[in-house]
């Protein structure tokens, strides 16, 4: 990416279940820490399902094909099947995910008006929501449900960019402090329950459960439109005098 997301993010690691289309989404600082989040989603992956993986498709990029990860998938009997250069479509399972997913955060940053740096957080929201979607290739059948083999809800999705009142912990504050902070719904926790929620005068993301929203007032846009009218009077005032 050319813009850094808030945590300093500048690409996006995106791995699909071949069987359930489940996506896992990754902002990554450098390509060197592949092989980490491929580690974690190793782990998580088999302790959900308690199945292993057998083989793993990517291109030939060199975050791919360096000694550890290969040393890693070799011990853990693990394929890698690599396709040929400049042939995506070879991989085309997840690279249509990762176009489907960057289509959908260009719509909610331009909606929300939210600046580009918050693509890491839109890109997870993204994926987050996708995978609660019915999907064509599996019949109809959402990702999540298939993953987890039981209904999933969906219920408590909220429009991404939206104005959030977050609880602060009794822990967190004095006696006179306020009990709750605004911010704005920037994602879901996944896996487990809560949101994620930007905080602008701390400059840091929350994830709890406790929140609530304002669904029809998105602080982005309003400041936008803000800024319009402080240019539109200041035009006014300015052809008064002339």
């Amino acid at each position: 990416m050319h813009v850094p997301s808030i945590g300093r993010a500048r690409y996006l690691y995106v791995v699909t279940d071949d069987y359930t289309r489940k996506t896992f989404a990754y902002p990554l600082s450098c390509k060197d820490d592949t092989f980490e989040y491929f580690r974690r989603f190793k782990a998580l992956t088999e302790s959900e399902l308690g199945l292993s993986i057998i083989k793993v498709r990517s291109d030939r990029g060199g975050e791919f094909k360096s000694h550890i990860f290969g040393s890693f998938c070799s011990n853990h009997g693990i394929t890698q099947e690599f396709t040929p250069s400049y042939t995506p479509q070879l991989n085309g399972v997840v690279e249509r995910k990762n176009r489907t997913i960057m289509d959908m955060v260009r719509c909610m940053l331009i909606d929300s008006k939210l600046s580009l740096e918050f693509w890491g957080e839109a890109s997870k929201c993204a994926t987050y929501i996708l995978n609660r979607l019915p999907t064509k290739p599996i019949r109809g059948g959402c990702p999540e449900e298939i993953w987890q083999q039981k209904r999933v809800s969906i219920t408590h999705l909220r429009p991404f960019g939206c104005k959030a009142y977050f609880h602060v912990p009794r822990p967190l504050r004095h006696k006179l402090d306020p009990t709750a902070k605004q911010g704005i719904m920037v994602g879901y926790k996944d896996p487990g329950y809560g949101y994620r929620i930007w905080n602008e005068e701390q400059k840091r993301v929350f994830v709890t459960r406790n929140v609530m929203f304002d669904e029809d007032h998105f602080p982005c846009k309003m400041q936008e439109e803000g800024n319009k009218s402080s240019i539109k009077s200041s035009h006014m005032i300015i052809d008064s005098i002339l």
